[in-house]
């Protein structure tokens, strides 16, 4: 079986849900019958791999997101091989067994305009041209046939987001904050982790700050605040912690001393947040909403409406020791059930049946 893994994410975003998941499946490859193609980029997750990259035909002024894979013609000609792109591409070889893995569809239900067309048209694409369609979650699978109900049902496979071996439990994770970060502090606080787009609700977490004046909020991740944010901040600036680009291991850090992370997305295709906080003995405050459930598997505190007063109800809840203790066993049996090691082994059988199935010679 010849394998052909299209690195595309990895020049489009310098880090992001969608790299991990690349990185993590590719570091597990150890077959000599594969292909890497992609250019040089500063993608932080690729930065480890030390791929030997090959190229395409396309000039560099071509925005080659947006067109079919065209290798140099020393591999198009390989008799069948499983293609698989890490961001929506196909090939249109008739010798490819294209693979696309879908992982949420954000842009369908929060974009618009030409934005959402243009990812909708190029999703779309990769979808009808795929004989395998990987789904991170039920819920994405269920969003899938939702948009595409023309989908043979057959061709979708379920596949989990794993959660990295950075995450555990950490001793004396407060002076290994000091001493690494410079992050000193003799305060409990509320960590919010990921971007800021409208459905992460990150105006919620900042309106906790009200009802929580003994707790002190730390953001990772994200752009630097908008001057919209920065109004918001400004009257609890001393209160408010901003760090990015971050090692995992660092992240790992700000989990462990966290009094619990508050996760109030209204829409996740996974979820990876929620297992990496569980993994490392954090509390999960979240919503009760798309595949947040499904990845949370009772292992967090879920709510219905997402909303100030209900986060801070169940922030109030983890205060007690006894209850908050529980929450943490919970989550560190649940986290355990994922794994980067079971997403890969369950990736590759399904390049296996996909090639067995194909009726390519």
């Amino acid at each position: 079986m010849y394998l052909f893994f299209d690195n595309i994410i990895f020049e489009l975003q310098r880090a992001g849900g969608i790299s991990v998941y690349w990185a993590e499946l590719l570091s597990r490859h150890s077959l000599d019958y594969k292909s890497y193609f992609g250019r040089k980029n500063s993608n932080i997750f690729a930065s480890y791999l030390h791929l030997n990259l090959k190229d395409e035909v396309y000039p560099n002024f071509v925005p080659r997101r947006y067109f079919p894979f065209w290798p140099k013609s020393d591999y198009a000609k390989i008799a069948k091989y499983i293609f698989h792109s890490s961001y929506f591409r196909y090939s249109n070889n008739s010798n490819a067994i294209n693979v696309t893995t879908v992982h949420d569809f954000t842009y369908e239900y929060y974009s618009h305009g030409l934005r959402k067309w243009v990812h909708g048209w190029q999703k779309k694409n990769a979808v009808k041209k795929s004989a395998g369609i990987i789904c991170v979650s039920e819920n994405t699978k269920i969003d899938l046939l939702k948009f595409y109900p023309w989908v043979d049902k057959s061709r979708i496979k379920v596949i989990y987001n794993g959660v990295s071996d950075d995450f555990s439990l950490q001793k004396d994770a407060y002076k290994l904050l000091n001493d690494q970060l410079g992050f000193q502090h003799d305060r409990p606080y509320i960590l919010f982790v990921g971007d800021r787009s409208p459905y992460k609700n990150f105006d919620v977490f900042l309106g906790l700050a009200d009802k929580l004046p003994e707790y002190d909020l730390v953001v990772v991740g994200g752009q630097d605040f908008n001057n919209d944010e920065k109004q918001k901040i400004f009257a609890i600036k001393d209160r408010v912690h901003h760090f990015r680009g971050i090692s995992s291991q660092h992240l790992n850090l700000l989990y462990n001393a966290a009094f619990c992370l508050i996760y109030p997305s209204s829409y996740e295709g996974f979820g990876i947040p929620v297992l990496e906080a569980m993994k490392s003995g954090c509390p999960v405050v979240s919503t009760n909403l798309s595949s947040i459930p499904e990845v949370a598997g009772g292992a967090a505190l879920l709510v219905d409406t997402v909303t100030v007063n209900s986060m801070f109800d169940q922030v109030k809840r983890l205060e007690n020791t006894e209850f908050r203790d529980i929450i943490i066993s919970k989550g560190i049996k649940q986290a355990s059930q994922f794994s980067w090691d079971k997403c890969f082994e369950e990736t590759y059988a399904f390049y296996q049946e996909l090639w067995e199935r194909s009726e390519i010679k």
